[in-house]
């Protein structure tokens, strides 16, 4: 007589869940971690394209410092999106040099020295 097995047993789902579990505990912070640093990579560019849009700004027009909604309203640069919660209205390029940051929504500070 042949034993035909038609189902899976109840220590095999079992298994495969624990299986999944680990995989996802494994997998999904890594994940996470991932996402974070390309939303701040994306964050550290923006930044450096105000820098550099504001340093030709400053060169041209031979003043001290410009906002960021100064590059905007002179359409020296587009407005840009956010990624991460981030506020650019606040940051200002100085002649003198200086350092350019925002704070995202998850806490932390992505700097750019010039």
């Amino acid at each position: 007589m042949k034993n035909s097995k038609k189902a899976f047993s109840l220590l095999e789902i079992i298994l495969l869940i624990a299986m999944f579990g680990f995989l996802a505990a494994v997998f999904i912070p890594a994940a996470v971690a991932t996402r974070q640093k390309v939303r701040n990579d994306i964050i550290e560019r923006q930044l450096s394209s105000i820098v550099e849009s504001g340093k030709k700004y400053l060169e041209e027009k031979g003043i001290a410092s410009v906002s960021y909604k100064t590059l905007v309203d002179e359409k020296r640069i587009k407005p840009l999106e956010s990624v991460a919660g981030e506020n650019y209205d606040d940051v200002t390029i100085f002649n003198s040099g200086g350092k350019a940051s925002v704070k995202t929504s998850y806490g932390s500070e992505i700097n750019n020295e010039y």
